[in-house]
């Protein structure tokens, strides 16, 4: 609670299982380096976090969009819908250039029109098991495309941030865009909500069949990806939560990793919750395997707490972040 300023519940996760699942030490190094270059960058930290606030990004929409992406098309790759999509608008709107030219007298026309109509409602009853699945993730998917566009305008330069923008990089597309055009499909296809509008619209040009096609092309150029834009964002997060630890206690150190095993070397170390004016410092150190540290006092002398100060910075410290602590040296442990 008191580090985190993830927003969406893949980052909240993460940085969870980050907490809980102790990293390699390349992992460690590497993620010092990218919260040291964040830690520096407090509008992009800020601003990262703002987006994410607007409309948090669920699990449960990356679910949903999964399920979706596993699911066959049903439109797009059978030839028939092909040949309905373009030829029944085709039909309609020249019997309506006819009835405007009034070559058509007005009750054929629309006895004509309703028919289409019928029939046109009945293909958006073919769709709208697609619409009901994805309906209601606009808004999240609009806070996934600005929070893609921000990592993607980064200038970042320790590997694992130009790693982790890169994700957002198909080539030289960007992907913000790609989850952007997403968005677009899913507004129009709630033009439903108006039916003075989405009434003529699909009666003449089929307007839930195109949407579905675009939906499912767009599934189609996309669906490898979509994985790893919810990761990515998720990382930028956890990370920037870790960079924003490093920016609030600059008096804090950043874990040296040793190659000999049961190594703990502290210098002043203290709890990272306990406010620093009120905070009492202890130095500590042990090394080599089989080794046993006794510690005694009086009651509510602080053995628990000087306990918990060892425990809980070795958590931080391999996870990346910086520790409450003037130094601290240590060899991956659980």
């Amino acid at each position: 609670q008191y580090i985190n300023r993830t927003n969406s519940e893949q980052g909240n996760k993460l940085l969870a299982d980050w907490l809980l699942q102790p990293a390699g030490e390349n992992e460690i190094t590497a993620r010092q380096e990218a919260v040291k270059e964040l830690s520096a960058k407090s509008g992009w930290r800020q601003q990262l976090q703002a987006y994410g606030t607007k409309d948090k990004i669920k699990i449960a929409t990356q679910q949903k969009i999964n399920d979706w992406i596993q699911e066959e098309n049903h439109f797009l790759d059978k030839g028939s819908w092909n040949v309905i999509r373009f030829v029944l608008p085709v039909i309609i709107l020249i019997i309506l250039g006819f009835y405007i030219a009034g070559i058509i007298p007005g009750p054929i026309f629309f006895g004509i029109a309703f028919i289409f109509f019928l029939i046109a409602g009945a293909i958006s009853k073919k769709i709208m098991p697609i619409y009901d699945n994805l309906n209601k993730i606009a808004a999240q998917i609009e806070t996934l495309s600005d929070s893609a566009a921000w990592i993607e305008s980064a200038d970042f330069k320790s590997g694992l941030l130009l790693q982790l923008r890169q994700q957002f990089y198909t080539g030289n597309k960007k992907s913000s865009a790609d989850i952007k055009q997403l968005k677009q499909i899913l507004d129009r296809f709630d033009i439903r909500l108006n039916p003075l509008v989405f009434i003529p619209l699909n009666t003449l040009l089929f307007w839930d069949l195109q949407q579905a096609f675009a939906l499912e092309k767009w599934k189609k150029q996309h669906k490898e990806k979509v994985g790893q834009w919810f990761n990515g964002l998720g990382e930028s997060e956890s990370l920037s939560s870790i960079g924003n630890i490093a920016f609030n206690h600059p008096d804090w150190c950043f874990p040296a990793i040793s190659n000999e095993h049961g190594t703990l070397q502290t210098v002043e170390l203290g709890h990272p919750l306990i406010d620093e004016l009120k905070r009492v410092n202890n130095s500590f150190s042990t090394a080599g395997l089989n080794q046993l540290a006794l510690i005694t006092g009086s009651n509510m002398a602080g053995k628990s707490t000087f306990l918990r100060s060892i425990g809980v910075n070795i958590v931080l410290a391999m996870m990346g972040s910086p520790v409450c602590a003037k130094s601290f040296t240590i060899y991956p442990v659980k």
